[in-house]
């Protein structure tokens, strides 16, 4: 799928999936993988920001929530900003954006007619820590993530 496909954290997932209320909602132009995670579709519309070298944005929305509601964490119209071969990803909070996660970037093989980046080394930040409620840490390992866009007509 083109887009920023993403399993965000297996084993947070599984644990949201295997409560009785936990539950999973795609919504907003984001859509379920093939390989069980969710892509997010690019967004043209939005404008990069001065003084990086790549900026991406994404749109759409994956939201876990269990326990009555009082576990909620969404994962909404994500950014991805690369500065050198290092990058952030940002989600929208509703009255801004916050970094999630940092990672390692490069461009890798692709099928013909697209361009595949993949991140690595995906750590959580400590803006990521509030949006886990503080169950993981700053720097914890999240799930590595691809970009596949396609290439402009020449």
């Amino acid at each position: 799928m083109m887009g920023l496909t993403w399993t965000v954290k297996a084993s947070f997932r599984a644990y949201v999936e295997r409560l009785a209320d936990g539950s999973v909602v795609v919504s907003d132009g984001a859509q379920v993988a093939v390989d069980g995670g969710w892509t997010f579709g690019a967004d043209p519309t939005v404008s990069a920001p001065v003084g990086v070298d790549g900026f991406l944005a994404f749109h759409g929305e994956v939201r876990f929530q269990a326990h009555g509601g009082l576990l909620v964490v969404r994962i909404l119209d994500p950014w991805l900003t690369v500065v050198g071969e290092r990058g952030e990803l940002t989600i929208s909070t509703g009255s801004g954006r916050a970094a999630l996660v940092s990672l390692d970037i490069a461009q890798v093989d692709s099928p013909a007619g697209t361009a595949t980046w993949a991140a690595t080394d995906v750590r959580l930040t400590p803006d990521g820590v509030e949006l886990f409620n503080g169950v993981y840490q700053a720097g914890e390992p999240f799930e590595p993530f691809t970009i596949t866009l396609p290439l402009a007509p020449h």
